[in-house]
Formats: structure tokens, sequence, C-alpha cells
């Protein structure tokens, strides 16, 4: 599976970007960057994603400070899936039951800055786990090195948790994360920045 990322200065971009994926995705990731836990910022109102009808399921990946403070506003906006940096995440079982009440999923994210042993005490009850291979910031970066063995270690953790790898998901990479156990493929630049965004998209489906 793979899904578009939304890493956007302000809605009207955003916006566009959504709606141009309807023509070919299920699903939208959206980058929610606050400029504190990254060094920039990206477009992250709640209230504007709200007045979207748009008819693909929605997950937000929460590169925030105390993500517990804005889980709930995302949720209400229609989230059906919050992907949260586990060395932010101070009361997990309060997310889980949070998100439980909206009928939406929690997906644990590892950066580059933590190892797979940090996510190993919470994989008993998180069955989504994030991948991302660059810098939590914006879109376009290169991954660093060793995502491919964070995903091997994850699927012998975790084998039947869904393990989704954000970051640099070009045809090539995307190969190398397939293969390492990766269920779900996240990607921006490489769709957004093509002439055919569908035919990128279609491209990385089809690996």
């Amino acid at each position: 599976m793979v899904i578009p990322s939304i890493n956007c200065p302000d809605f009207k971009t955003a916006k566009q970007q959504i709606e141009e994926a309807e023509g070919f995705s299920s699903w939208i990731h959206i980058d929610v960057s606050d400029g504190k836990f990254t060094k920039t910022s990206s477009w992250r109102s709640s209230a504007e994603l709200k007045t979207l009808s748009t008819k693909l399921n929605v997950e937000v990946h929460l590169m925030v400070l105390d993500p517990e403070e804005v889980a709930k506003e995302w949720l209400e906006a229609g989230a059906k899936r919050l992907i949260v940096h586990v060395q932010e995440m101070r009361d997990p079982g309060g997310l889980l039951s949070l998100a439980e009440k909206y009928n939406a999923d929690v997906m644990l994210s590892l950066d580059p800055t933590q190892s797979v042993e940090k996510a190993i005490p919470y994989t008993k009850d998180f069955k989504s786990l994030h991948i991302l291979t660059v810098f939590p910031g914006p879109s376009g970066q290169s991954g660093q090195p060793g995502w491919a063995e964070k995903i091997r270690a994850l699927r012998e953790v975790s084998p039947t948790a869904t393990i989704e790898v954000d970051g640099e998901m070009n045809p090539e990479n995307a190969r190398i994360a397939k293969d390492a156990g990766a269920d779900v493929l996240i990607s921006g630049h490489y769709i957004f920045s093509s002439p055919d965004p569908k035919g990128a998209y279609e491209k990385l489906d089809s690996i």
C-alpha cells in the first residue's frame, strides 16, 4: 500500500494536493510540523482540515512537542490515524483510549534518533509502527542510514504489526522497504514533484 503525504507551508497547497490525491488514493498522510520539535514548520490547521469534504481516509503525522495536547483536535477534524513519536509520548494509555473513542488508530513512530529498543515496551499495545527514514521536518530529504535494519528488527519483534515507512520513498527505496518487511509506503516528494503524480503513485504501488 502507498499513501501520498502532504507537507506544505499553506492550506491552499495542501488542499490542492489532497484533491489531486483523491484521483488515485484512498488514504492521505498529513505531516504536521510545529517548528519546535522540528526545525521548520508546515501547515497544521485542524480547523481548516475539518472544512474539507474529502473522501480520503486521513492519517496525521504529529511532528510536534506534546502531541497529546493536539490529538483530540485532529481526531475531531476527522483523522482516522495519528502518528506519534515515541520520545514525545507521555501517556500511551490515555492516547490509545482517546483514539478508540473516535474509532481511530495510533501509530508509534521512530525517527533516525530513536532505536528500535525504544519501541519494544509499547509493541504489545501499539499494533501500528512507523519508521521515519529522515529527520522530522520538510519533505524531500535524503534517508539516513539504518532504516531498513530497523524495519527488519521491528518485524522480528512484532510479526503481525502494520509497519509503515516514510521518507525518500522512490522506487529503489520502496523495493528495499518492502523486502525488509514494510506494509505501507509513505511518499510525498516523489509523487507530487512528478509531472504525473498519479503515474508516480502507481509505479510505487506496483512494487
